[in-house]
């Protein structure tokens, strides 16, 4: 899908005569040589990262109506060289800024043209730091009525994500553990956390982050992975439905789970 790279954090990049990388990246190999001339692939047939940080140069050419706003739209740009913050694209049939990923805005260069002071080309060089671009927010809302629950999850874009937060808030009683399994093609994770969630609070983890909180308090030590865990991450989700079993002991029917994440977009 073709698309442009239109927002940095909260300013708007020009869109007159643009000329923009839109790549996704090399792949992150990490190929071993092994005695006797042959090659170890750690990723086996499993996909490959991109490697990170990869770079977008943008050019296009800012113009303004009169020298202020020339210095006005310049000195703008010159603000946000270092910064790091949301980079947007916007997809040539998809709605203004819907896809995301964090970046730094490592060079800008002007070059400024004395027959046209009000039209400068400039070219801004981008640092991704983060991939694959973030779609629509998903977050699903339910309650573990039955134990086990299966839940699916649909990831509408091309990549698969791994930036996944689980919350789990105890209503009528407490939760001593909670598991949870998903079976993918791709990979089994399984992991658990033991201990007391209170009525009332809230077990949060970030997949992505890899933290371990109750109440906003770090728990990473109640959090382990199962012997039967064989990926990397702790959960992801592949484009299309991955089906979620979380198994709650303790509690009551009206324990809450959230699963929030975005679509995933190479």
């Amino acid at each position: 899908m073709a698309y442009w790279i239109t927002t940095f954090g909260s300013t708007s990049l020009s869109m007159v005569s643009p000329v923009q990388d839109t790549g996704p990246g090399a792949a992150e190999l990490g190929l071993v040589t092994l005695p006797g001339g042959g090659v170890h692939d750690p990723h086996g047939a499993d996909g490959a990262p991109v490697r990170l940080p990869y770079r977008l140069v943008i050019e296009a050419d800012v113009v303004g109506a009169d020298m202020a706003a020339m210095r006005t739209a310049l000195y703008g740009l010159r603000a946000l060289q270092g910064q790091r913050d949301q980079l947007y694209r916007t997809p040539d049939d998809g709605a203004l800024d819907s896809e995301w990923c964090w970046a730094r805005l490592e060079n800008l260069r002007i070059r400024r043209r004395a027959e046209n002071l009000l039209n400068q080309p400039v070219t801004l060089e981008f640092a991704v730091l983060s991939h694959p671009w973030s779609g629509a927010d998903q977050t699903i809302d339910t309650v573990l009525d039955v134990t086990p629950k299966s839940i699916v999850c649909a990831n509408d874009g091309n990549a698969r994500v791994t930036d996944i937060v689980v919350s789990v808030t105890a209503r009528t009683s407490a939760i001593t553990e909670l598991e949870v399994v998903a079976d993918t093609p791709t990979g089994w994770m399984q992991w658990a956390w033991s201990g007391t969630l209170a009525v009332g609070s809230k077990l949060e983890v970030d997949c992505g982050a890899q933290t371990v909180r109750v109440d906003g308090v770090d728990d990473y030590g109640a959090w382990e992975r199962n012997a039967l865990h064989n990926v990397s991450e702790w959960l992801r989700f592949d484009p299309g439905n991955t089906t979620v079993t979380a198994e709650r002991t303790g509690g009551g029917a009206d324990t809450e789970i959230e699963i929030a994440y975005c679509d995933g977009w190479a």
